[in-house]
């Protein structure tokens, strides 16, 4: 949770690095019960790269399943 406490304060200085961030707040978040957070997130990273989800910090299964959960 720390991580996510660091990686929130990065986002507030608007880096332009914001999708890699979001790639890995969308990964923790996801990991800790969040899911409709963390598909926000995603989304974010997916629309910034053309959708490829090779660049996902996350695990394909772990991104089927948040699929799942958000319906």
């Amino acid at each position: 949770m720390q991580a996510l406490s660091d990686f929130s304060r990065a986002l507030q200085c608007d880096p332009w690095n914001k999708v890699d961030i979001l790639n890995f707040t969308g990964t923790i978040k996801f990991r800790n019960g969040d899911a409709q957070s963390a598909g926000e997130d995603i989304d974010q990273v997916l629309q910034k790269n053309n959708g490829l989800l090779n660049d996902l910090v996350m695990q394909p299964e772990e991104y089927e399943l948040l699929q799942k959960l958000r319906g």
